[in-house]
């Protein structure tokens, strides 16, 4: 199989020799859109079409529009096998209809999405190219199944280890982290909002503490770990508000290393945080510019 190719199963018509439809269940080979494709997608076209695979993923947060509503964005980016990334918005009620296919690793055939120019040098942008994609509410967005010689399964080790100081250095990153459980996982309601979000935080023995939001979760929520337990955490390192965030895709992002403790009075104390000044991708002031 070539490269950007994907062999699916779909459903297509096929008329016998007496002229009757019957369905039948053929394979058809779908690619990847192709790099000239995505950098050739004009703005303001609300009919756009592609194939890609999910590379990252933002939890759904709160923003305020120049009126001075408030408003709920989800983000994530998608690519073809050469590395171009397109953005893709899905705001407010539309979030609920397309979050669950959205998980890190799949090919997902988007029908309907509407473009929109976005500058390569915007804090904005996590893709590569000046165009970033918005979900509309007829949009419809597609799971496609790979074979199973076509699943390639992540090798976790591949992504670096790193320490909570060294976070500035992977913004944007797929990484790695190990440390102990201080605020454990769980749930917590968005105030003034129907939506819940998935968080806890991780403490270092440098006394640094880092907090994880995990994107995909089942409610009621249970966390299978315990205070101070020893754990590793692979996910993509975000500047939340300023703080340093690893966003993972799910609680299987998260394994119990081994039976070390981290006691409670080093876990107190555990509170040094990296903060970063210049780099602030979801400072308030600039949520009041959307």
């Amino acid at each position: 199989m070539t490269e950007n190719t994907i062999s699916v199963e779909k459903k297509i018509d096929v008329s016998d020799d007496e002229g009757e439809t019957n369905n039948q269940d053929q394979a058809e080979t779908l690619k990847l859109s192709t790099s000239e494709f995505i950098r050739n997608i004009t703005p303001l076209s609300s009919t756009v079409e592609i194939i890609g695979k999910i590379d990252e993923i933002s939890a759904p947060k709160s923003v305020t529009y120049k009126s001075g509503e408030q408003g709920i964005v989800f983000k994530f980016v998608i690519c073809n096998d050469e590395g171009v990334r397109v953005q893709v918005l899905v705001w407010n009620e539309d979030i609920g209809r397309v979050f669950n296919p959205i998980t890190i690793g799949s090919v997902i055939h988007i029908d309907g999405a509407f473009s929109k120019f976005i500058s390569l040098d915007s804090d904005y942008n996590n893709g590569n190219v000046s165009i970033e994609l918005v979900i509309q509410s007829n949009t419809v967005i597609d799971t496609i199944p790979l074979s199973p010689a076509e699943v390639i399964p992540v090798v976790e080790e591949d992504y670096p280890l790193i320490t909570i100081e060294e976070a500035e250095q992977y913004l944007k990153k797929k990484i790695r982290m190990q440390g102990y459980v201080k605020r454990n996982f769980d749930t917590v309601k968005i105030k003034g909002e129907n939506s819940f979000i998935c968080c806890g935080s991780m403490a270092s023995e440098s006394g640094f503490k880092i907090e994880i939001k995990i994107i995909q979760f089942k409610k009621p929520f249970k966390s299978p770990f315990s205070k101070g337990d020893h754990i590793e955490a692979v996910g993509i390192m975000k500047n939340y508000l300023n703080h340093a965030t690893i966003i993972l895709n799910s609680l299987e992002n998260m394994k119990k290393l081994d039976e070390k403790k981290m006691p409670l009075h080093k876990l107190v104390l555990a509170n040094k945080e990296l903060k970063f000044q210049n780099q602030d991708e979801y400072s308030y002031k600039k949520q009041k510019r959307f």
